[in-house]
């Protein structure tokens, strides 16, 4: 047996079955298996909430058949100091940051790890890489910190202000983070150019290494029925991800298209939507997890949409591409990355107002089974 590639752990705030995720949780999970697959020894840490207490007996299962190992934070016990009551009276980001490096330090000595990677969002990375700049730790330890989804970046996405004084300081930490990692990473050139236009330190040696993409998970094709497919907004309910201008969209449709809302509520989403579509049959679905959506999506003669206003580099776009699925997006950020070809761009991307997406639907809409079928073939070759 050949000797392995390296030795990493990946400090996950997100991944895939724990959590009904979203982008991270999925990168961290294909991450893992595609590093395994190509010869590292790979560990993940998984530092996150816990929506399912069920999948932290079965993720580490799954993970294990491919080799991968997997610890879970709750499980460290943590220096008696930060256990002292004021002393550490700080945000639970920030706590959470003193644990991972705990944590970290406990399995490189078992494990020797070569490289540890983080993403930004939540400043998981921020004491791990504060205790290597200071000589106090894993100084034979090279830090990954990729970029996704900076606080800052979400906010700015959903038309937010900061609501406490505290935004700032969190700020700071993913920008110390990534900063001053040994290698910095982002999945598309608009978020390193993001970074830059915020006034981020990114380096000439910054990388775009595109985020891997998972197995396809339907092993059959979708179907591409001459009728009108219901419509499917497909992501985060929130602004970010472009609601109000599928909402706007929506209501110069036909009242006979069926609608329905795939996607996490993070607050009132849905009662929001029912407001704004209250003479119209709508279905929304907020409890899917990664594999139950992409079977609904699969089910049926249904068309995803993804109208996000601001994006880095979406697996729901990578997903539906990889599996076949029918979709629109919108052109904005990392997505035009994912699908270089200009008949896809012209076809299947829109701005990000409700005029181009009812522009692009309705051309959609007017294609026969072949074309729509072709389309989606061409999106899984070049994806």
């Amino acid at each position: 047996m050949s000797a392995p590639v390296g030795s990493i752990c990946l400090a996950a705030n997100d991944l895939a079955y724990i959590v009904r995720n979203g982008g991270i949780g999925t990168h961290f999970w294909a991450l893992a298996h595609a590093l395994a697959h190509a010869g590292w020894r790979v560990h993940v840490l998984y530092c996150g909430p816990v929506e399912d207490a069920g999948a932290l007996t079965d993720v580490p299962r799954r993970l294990a058949k491919s080799g991968i190992g997997f610890s879970h934070l709750g499980a460290f016990r943590i220096p008696s100091s930060l256990g002292v009551d004021n002393i550490y009276a700080e945000p639970e980001y920030l706590f959470r940051s003193e644990k991972v490096r705990y944590a970290l330090e406990e399995l490189h000595r078992e494990h020797h790890f070569d490289m540890v990677e983080f993403g930004e969002w939540g400043a998981v990375g921020f004491r791990t890489i504060q205790a290597k700049l200071a000589g106090l730790a894993f100084h034979d330890v090279d830090t990954i910190v990729r970029l996704h989804s900076s606080s800052q970046w979400g906010r700015e996405g959903n038309l937010a202000w900061m609501t406490k004084a505290d935004d700032s300081r969190l700020d700071f930490c993913e920008r110390y983070a990534f900063e001053n990692a040994s290698i910095q990473v982002s999945p598309s050139r608009y978020m390193l150019d993001y970074a830059s236009s915020v006034h981020w330190n990114v380096r000439a040696d910054a990388r775009v290494v595109p985020d891997p993409h998972p197995e396809a998970l339907l092993s059959r094709q979708s179907k591409y029925a001459s009728g009108t497919p219901e419509i499917v907004f497909f992501g985060r309910l929130e602004a970010r991800k472009g609601l109000e201008v599928f909402l706007e969209a929506a209501k110069s449709l036909d009242p006979r298209i069926r609608l329905s809302f795939v996607g996490k509520d993070p607050g009132p989403a849905s009662r929001y939507i029912e407001a704004q579509l209250k003479d119209r049959e709508v279905s929304v679905l907020t409890d899917l997890n990664w594999e139950q959506a992409l079977t609904y999506l699969s089910k049926g003669n249904r068309l995803a949409v993804m109208p996000s206003m601001a994006d880095n580099f979406p697996y729901v776009v990578i997903e539906c591409a990889i599996n076949g699925l029918p979709f629109l997006a919108s052109s904005v950020g990392g997505i035009p990355e994912i699908l270089p070809e200009a008949e896809l761009q012209a076809r299947l991307l829109f701005e990000p107002n409700s005029h181009d997406l009812l522009r692009c639907l309705e051309d959609y809409l007017k294609a026969d089974p072949h074309q729509r079928r072709a389309l989606s073939e061409k999106a899984r070759r070049v994806t």
